[in-house]
C-alpha cells in the first residue's frame, strides 16, 4: 500500500464473521494503522483477544444492516433466511437511507481519519451493507480509500459459526452447518461484487486521468 504525502488513507477491511479478520486487523494497528480514539468491541469466549471493531461503527452498522436486511447479528434468524438468500444479500433498491444515519457515518469516518495519516475500520457487516458507506463516503472525495479483502475456507467459516452460535449464543437461536455456509456464500458473492466494481472505477479513473 502506497500512502501519498499530505493525504489521508482509509483503509476498510472486507469480511466474513469468523474470516480471521481480528487478527489481520490487530497485526495491521501493529504496523501504524489508527483504529481512532474509539472503545473497541471487548473479547469473547471464541475472541479472547478482542475484535478490534471500534463500538460506534459496530452499533451503527448493526442499525443499517437490520434496516436494509432484517437482522443485526452474523446470521439471519430463521424467518429472515428464506427472504436472505432469495435476494443473495443485495441491497433493497426501494430502501431510503435516514440522513440521520448517513451523518452519523460520516461524522465516525471523520473521527477516524484525523486520528492518522493511515487509519482504518472493520465490520464483517460492511459486505453487506456496503452502498451505505458509499454514500458515507462521498463526502471525503479526497481521501485514498483501501478496500483490503479477507479470506477464509469457507468450509472453516461455517463450521466456526455454527460452534458459537451454538455453543455460545444458543439464545439467538441454533443453527446448522449447510444455512451457515449458504450465508458465507452470500457473504463472498457480495465481497466480489464489490472488488469488481471498486476495480472498473480505478480502470475508468486511469484511463481519462489523475
Amino acid at each position: 500500500m502506497i500512502v501519498k504525502e499530505g493525504r489521508r488513507t482509509l483503509v476498510i477491511l472486507l469480511c466474513m464473521h469468523r474470516s480471521g479478520s481480528s487478527l489481520a486487523t490487530s497485526i495491521l494497528h501493529r504496523l501504524g494503522m489508527s483504529l481512532g480514539n474509539f472503545e473497541l468491541l471487548g473479547a469473547h469466549p471464541t475472541n479472547p483477544h478482542g475484535f478490534f471493531e471500534p463500538v460506534p461503527f459496530v452499533q451503527l452498522a448493526r442499525e443499517v444492516q437490520q434496516l436494509a436486511h432484517g437482522f443485526p447479528e452474523d446470521l439471519p434468524g430463521s424467518e429472515m433466511m428464506h427472504s436472505f438468500m432469495t435476494r443473495r444479500g443485495t441491497w433493497p433498491e426501494e430502501l431510503i437511507i435516514p440522513q440521520e444515519l448517513i451523518e452519523r457515518g460520516r461524522s465516525l469516518v471523520q473521527a477516524l481519519i484525523d486520528s492518522g495519516q493511515v487509519s482504518g475500520f472493520k465490520d464483517p457487516r460492511t459486505v453487506l451493507i456496503w452502498p451505505f458507506w458509499q454514500r458515507v463516503l462521498e463526502a471525503f472525495p479526497d481521501l485514498d480509500l483501501v478496500p483490503v479483502v479477507l479470506l477464509r475456507s469457507p468450509h472453516e467459516i461455517a463450521m466456526s459459526l455454527v460452534e458459537r452460535r451454538n455453543t455460545f449464543d444458543r439464545k439467538l437461536g441454533i443453527v446448522d452447518y449447510r444455512t451457515c455456509l449458504d450465508v458465507v456464500a452470500v457473504h463472498l458473492s457480495r465481497m466480489a461484487a464489490i472488488v469488481s466494481a471498486t476495480r472498473r472505477r480505478s480502470t475508468l479513473r486511469s484511463t481519462t486521468g489523475p
